[in-house]
């Protein structure tokens, strides 16, 4: 899919961006490539005010893979703001955040605006904000299975976006890559959509998409790219889905098997998937006041409760997607029939 032209609005002499993602819209003073563009008449959630000097293409980027990473909070007068700062030899990008979540500011040097997107929804900055306002957000992809939602969680590393583009390749609808935003209406959880794009590594993206050739990195020393998604109905693969579903199932994937010859799915109890849903949470270093934190763990335990959780045990073989893919489909597809 082709990023959609960013709409370009001025407010008091200059030129702001509005984009929607995660349920939310965001207003920015620089254009964030890959995320789709909002209406300005919607209520603004947060505001995005990006500082420091622009730098030449010809610099090397501030993220590389010797980057290093640290967060602090800093109390004010009007409550604990958090700073981020990621660092390297060629330069650093800092953020704030305020209190309630609703400001973000980007302090950077040496970088690209596609770096700060990258951050913003896939470093896990968003979650920070998010969860500071009271959203439920898992370290999570989603995928649209029929009119509702499922999502795939697992540390760093355990195969949730390889996971999520084999289901894409099938023709299943993406909803969010990282994070699962989760709100709340009566006793049913709807999953938020995200930004259509899917982030891989080179050796999946060579088992499932063919080629790097023609991709964009996320960051330019990684063999990470971005696969762009369509939001149009009758393409046969690698779909976005833009509208918020129910979400019906989470399926935690476990560190892989290398004994294991084909994928087993598990129920846990409630007590195991509450514990596991807190282990999961988007942006987990956050400490959240206590108020906030009560409620997150009274909705995690509501979810935990009320929406099927399984545990997904599956080899460690590239060559077994197609049938973790089946396990994964065949369980939702039992867990939709008995909710219908």
């Amino acid at each position: 899919m082709k990023t959609k032209k960013t709409d370009v609005y001025t407010s008091n002499g200059r030129e702001v961006f509005y984009y929607q993602i995660y349920g939310l819209t965001l207003r920015t003073n620089q254009p964030l490539p890959s995320l789709v563009s909002a209406s300005t008449n919607a209520p603004v959630d947060i505001e995005v005010e990006t500082t420091g000097e622009t730098q030449s293409e010809l610099l090397q980027l501030a993220l590389t893979a010797d980057y290093s990473y640290d967060w602090h909070t800093e109390n004010k007068s009007d409550g604990a703001y958090i700073h981020l700062c990621y660092h390297s030899d060629y330069g650093k990008l800092a953020l704030e955040i305020n209190p309630i979540g609703n400001k973000i500011k980007v302090d950077w040097e040496n970088s690209r605006f596609k770096e700060v997107t990258a951050l913003l929804v896939g470093g896990g900055v968003l979650g920070y904000a998010m969860r500071l306002q009271g959203l439920l957000c898992l370290h999570a992809n989603v995928v649209a299975v029929g009119q509702y939602a499922i999502a795939i969680v697992g540390e760093k590393g355990a195969g949730k976006s390889t996971t999520t583009a084999a289901l894409a390749k099938r023709g299943y609808s993406i909803l969010s890559d990282d994070i699962a935003a989760l709100k709340q209406d009566g006793n049913t959880f709807f999953a938020q959509p995200g930004y259509p794009r899917l982030r891989l590594w080179k050796s999946a993206i060579h088992t499932l998409y063919g080629s790097e050739k023609g991709l964009e990195k996320v960051f330019q020393p990684l063999d990470k790219y971005y696969i762009e998604l369509t939001a149009e109905r009758n393409a046969s693969e690698w779909k976005f889905q833009p509208e918020p579903l129910p979400l019906a199932a989470i399926y935690i994937l476990e560190p892989r098997h290398k004994e294991l010859t084909n994928p087993v799915i598990e129920p846990v109890s409630a007590v195991t998937a509450l514990l596991n849903l807190m282990m999961h949470r988007s942006a987990n270093l956050l400490k959240l006041e206590r108020k906030k934190q009560a409620r997150e763990w009274e909705a995690f335990s509501h979810i935990a409760s009320s929406v099927s959780i399984r545990r997904v045990k599956r080899p460690d073989d590239l060559s077994k997607l197609p049938e973790l893919c089946d396990a994964i489909i065949n369980d939702a597809q039992l867990i939709l029939a008995i909710r219908v």
